[in-house]
C-alpha cells in the first residue's frame, strides 16, 4: 500500500487559527487507517519491557541510560500541569507542551501572556485551545509531524498579513466598497513569507514518493508554483476561502500575474461555488498565456494542467439529537435573564466586525422592522455577536466605531424600561456559548455583503435539532445557492430586509418545520467530511502526466523591484 504524506498549509499568523478545525475534520476523513505514533514512555516498567525488547542482553544497561530521561520526562509533564491550571488546561499534557513551544517561539513570558495575544488577535482562548488540540489529533491520525510554527517577523506580519493579504487581496476579493490598497513592500514581505513556507515544506516531504500538499487561502498564492517548480511530482491544491472577484475587477491588482500563475502551480484549485471558478478562469484567460478547456474547467500552461472545481465548504453535523420546545424555551429565558433584557422574541448574528458582513446594514434594517411593526417594539430583541478582528488595520477599527455607534443610536431611539432592540456583544465567544444562542433564537440573521460561503448559516442549521427557527440570509454568500429554504435577502435592500425580519417571526409552525428540515437534510448530507473527501479525493485521483514540465516564474529581487 502506498504510504501517504499529507501535508497541510494554513498561516502562520494568530488570527489563521480560527479555521484550524478544518484540518483535523479532512485527516479524520480521509485516512481510512489510523496510524499512531509511540506514545511517550511514562513509567519504568514501561522502558523495561521496550529495552528488553531491544537487547535482552544488556538491557539492565540500557535501563540505567534511559531511567533519567524518563523522570525527567515525568517532572515535565507535572511542571506542564502546574502551568497549565490557572488557564483551564487540565490532563492534557501534550497540549500544554504544544502551548508552551509556541509561548517560547513568540518570546512570551507566560501561558497568560499567549492567552492575552490571542484575544488581541480575535480569537478566543477556548477556540485557541480546541485548534491546538485539532493539530495534535493531525499528527497522530498521519503518524509524523506534520505542523510546525513558522514564525515571521514583526516587519514581515504586518506586510504579508495584515498588508498584502488583507488590505490587499480582502477587500479586492470581496466587493463590499472598501479600497484595497497595494504597497510593494507589503508585496515583498508576501513574496518572502511564502519562500519561508516553500522551504519548510520542502524540508518536511524531502524523501516522500506520494507527496499530497493542501494549501488553504489567499495567504498563500504564490506557494503552489514555488512548491511544484521545485518538487513536480508532489500533488497541490489549494482551496480559496474568500470569493473570487470578475476579472475587471481583479485586474486592480498590480501582480495579479504573479497571483494567477502561482495559482496555476497547483493540480487542483478550489472554490466554494462554480460562479468564483469561472471568474478565475476568466481572469487567467484575460491575464495569461494559457489554454482553457470551458468543458472540463481546466487551465493548461506550459504543460501543467489545473483543475478548477467548486467545493462548498461545511461544518460538521452532530446527529439527530433532539431539544424539547419546553427546553429551548428554557433556554431562551435564562439568555434574556443573563442579558439583563425582556423580551418575547429573540434574533441572533454572528460574525467578526467585519465590513464584508452587513452588519450596520442589518441593524438599519432591524430599525426599518420596528418602524414598520411597532407592536413588536417592547419585543424583539437582537443579539449582535461581534468578534473584533485585525484591529490594528484602520479601516477595521474605524468599523468596529461604526457599529457601536449605529447600536448605540438605534437604542436611543427606541430602548424602554429594561428593553432595547439590539444588545452588541463585542468580544470572543466559545463555540459552547454561541451554540446556546443559535437553539435560543427565533431567527438567525447573515446579511453579508459578499461572501465564499458564510459557515454562521449552516452553523445555526446544525444547531436546531428541534427543527424551529428561521434563517434569513444574504442573496450575495456561497450558502444561499445551497439553503434555498432560507429567506433570501438583498442586504442592501434595507426595506426589503425588515419585512424579511416580520415575516420570519410570524411564519406558521408548519412552515417553519418544513424549511428548516430540508436545511438540516441537506447540511447533514454535505458536511464538513463530505467536503474533506471530495477535495482529498479529487486531488488523489488525478493523474499526473509525465511530461508535465511548470513555468518557472522566481521571484528575485530583480523582479520583485520591478513592480
Amino acid at each position: 500500500m502506498k504510504r501517504l504524506c499529507l501535508v497541510l498549509v494554513a498561516s502562520a499568523c494568530l488570527p489563521a487559527f480560527a479555521a484550524g478545525q478544518v484540518v483535523e475534520e479532512i485527516v479524520t476523513r480521509v485516512n481510512n487507517q489510523i496510524i499512531t505514533r509511540s506514545e511517550y514512555i511514562r513509567s519504568k516498567d514501561q522502558l523495561r519491557d521496550q529495552v528488553k525488547q531491544e537487547d535482552s542482553n544488556n538491557a539492565d544497561k540500557l535501563f540505567a541510560d534511559r531511567e533519567k530521561d524518563v523522570l525527567r520526562d515525568l517532572v515535565d509533564q507535572a511542571l506542564l500541569l502546574d502551568k497549565g491550571k490557572d488557564l483551564s488546561i487540565t490532563g492534557d499534557t501534550e497540549l500544554i507542551k504544544r502551548l508552551d513551544q509556541m509561548r517560547k517561539d513568540m518570546k512570551l513570558a507566560s501561558l497568560e501572556d499567549l492567552e492575552k495575544e490571542a484575544t488581541k488577535q480575535g480569537i478566543s482562548w477556548e477556540d485557541f485551545k480546541q485548534n491546538m488540540k485539532n493539530q495534535i489529533i493531525t499528527q497522530k491520525v498521519i503518524g509524523e509531524e506534520v505542523s510546525q510554527h513558522l514564525s515571521v517577523t514583526k516587519e514581515e506580519e504586518e506586510g504579508y498579513y495584515y498588508g498584502f493579504a488583507n488590505e490587499g487581496l480582502w477587500p479586492l476579493c470581496h466587493i463590499a466598497h472598501t479600497r484595497p490598497t497595494f504597497r510593494t513592500s507589503d508585496w515583498e514581505h508576501y513574496i518572502t513569507v511564502n519562500e519561508k513556507f516553500a522551504d519548510a515544506l520542502m524540508e518536511e516531504m524531502a524523501g516522500e514518493a506520494h507527496p499530497v500538499v493542501l494549501i488553504q487561502d489567499y495567504h498563500f498564492a504564490l506557494l503552489p508554483r514555488m512548491l511544484k517548480d521545485r518538487m513536480p511530482h508532489a500533488r497541490i491544491a489549494i482551496f480559496w476561502h474568500i470569493p473570487w472577484p470578475n476579472s475587471e475587477s481583479f485586474g486592480i491588482c498590480p501582480w495579479q500575474r504573479e497571483l494567477l500563475d502561482g495559482l496555476l502551480g497547483a493540480d487542483l484549485i478550489g472554490f466554494h461555488v462554480q460562479a468564483h471558478c469561472n471568474n478565475f478562469l476568466s481572469s487567467v484567460d484575460r491575464v495569461l498565456e494559457s489554454r482553457i478547456d470551458w468543458e472540463h474547467f481546466s487551465v493548461k500552461r506550459n504543460d501543467h494542467r489545473s483543475l478548477v472545481r467548486p467545493f462548498p465548504i461545511s461544518v460538521e453535523f452532530s446527529g439527530d439529537g433532539s431539544d424539547a420546545p419546553e427546553e429551548i424555551e428554557e433556554e431562551r429565558s435564562l439568555l434574556l435573564s443573563e442579558l439583563g433584557i425582556e423580551a418575547t422574541f429573540l434574533g441572533v448574528g454572528v460574525d467578526r466586525l467585519d465590513y464584508t458582513k452587513g452588519i450596520i446594514e442589518r441593524f438599519q434594517a432591524i430599525e426599518s422592522f420596528l418602524e414598520r411593526y411597532p407592536r413588536y417594539q417592547d419585543k424583539f430583541t437582537f443579539v449582535q455577536i461581534g468578534a473584533p478582528t485585525r484591529s490594528r488595520i484602520k479601516r477595521y477599527a474605524d468599523f468596529q466605531t461604526e457599529v457601536e455607534a449605529e447600536a448605540n443610536r438605534i437604542n436611543a431611539r427606541f430602548k424602554r424600561g429594561k428593553w432595547k432592540p439590539i444588545i452588541l456583544q463585542n468580544r470572543q465567544h466559545s463555540h459552547h456559548e454561541v451554540q446556546r444562542y443559535y437553539r435560543a433564537a427565533h431567527l438567525c440573521m447573515v446579511t453579508s455583503l459578499h461572501d465564499g460561503m458564510n459557515l454562521v448559516a449552516k452553523e445555526y442549521v446544525a444547531a436546531r435539532h428541534d427543527e424551529r427557527g428561521v434563517l434569513i440570509l444574504s442573496q450575495f454568500t456561497g450558502a444561499a445557492r445551497e439553503l434555498h429554504d432560507a429567506i433570501i435577502v438583498n442586504p442592501y435592500d434595507i426595506q426589503a430586509t425588515a419585512e424579511a425580519i416580520a415575516q420570519a417571526i410570524e411564519m406558521n409552525i408548519g412552515e417553519m418545520v418544513d424549511r428548516m428540515r430540508r436545511m438540516r437534510k441537506f447540511v447533514k448530507e454535505h458536511n464538513i467530511y463530505w467536503w474533506a473527501s471530495s477535495l482529498i479525493g479529487e486531488l488523489c485521483d488525478l493523474r499526473l502526466e509525465d511530461n508535465q514540465r511548470t513555468t518557472a516564474t522566481p521571484f528575485n529581487k530583480a523582479q520583485r523591484k520591478d513592480r
